[in-house]
């Protein structure tokens, strides 16, 4: 059994099926049929503005603020630790 490659998604094209279930009174179920995107993935979406508005739907190219903060933590701490092993 071969796995499908994970799809990515940028902020905007995620933002257009949520307008449509929103906006427009579709069914989620409809809306990802039409939009070739899986139901529990579409639901995901709209779901995510109403429970973190500020950090909503990222996409692939911005990160939430503590995931990069994460990031850059790790690669300081990675720094430190070969300076000091020096």
């Amino acid at each position: 059994m071969s796995k499908k490659p994970r799809r990515s998604y940028s902020r905007e094209v995620k933002m257009e099926p949520v307008r449509l279930v929103n906006e427009k009174d579709h069914c989620i179920a409809e809306a990802s049929r039409n939009l070739s995107v899986e139901y529990s993935v579409l639901r995901r979406w709209k779901n995510q503005p109403t429970r973190d508005p500020e950090n909503a739907l990222p996409g692939k190219e911005k990160q939430k603020a503590p995931d990069e903060q994460m990031k850059q933590l790790q690669r300081e701490l990675k720094r430190v630790k070969e300076e000091r092993d020096i």
